[in-house]
């Protein structure tokens, strides 16, 4: 099962839960996945948090800048275009 089942599973349309794990080009999307063992599943005790299109909309706001793809994550701040995904696991 995936450690982020509970956010992947609230893609309705609804832009206040979609979160992001690839950003670039005008493409963005959940892509990625943390996948576990059922009994590792079950240790799951925290993870990494994954900024929603919201989240990302408001860090790259310029006024006037209304519905335009989202920024990609690839930058002088974050060298990579994919958001990292990690968990703790109590055994």
């Amino acid at each position: 099962r995936s450690a982020y089942e509970d956010i992947e599973s609230c893609h309705s349309g609804d832009s206040s839960c979609d979160c992001v794990t690839n950003s670039k080009f005008g493409f963005h999307g959940l892509i990625d996945y943390l996948w576990l063992s059922p009994a590792l599943h079950d240790g799951l005790v925290a993870r990494l948090q994954v900024p929603t299109v919201a989240e990302l909309r408001c860090e790259a706001a310029e006024p006037g800048s209304g519905d335009t793809p989202l920024p990609s994550l690839v930058g002088p701040r974050w060298p990579s275009d994919h958001w990292p995904l990690a968990a703790d696991l109590e055994f």
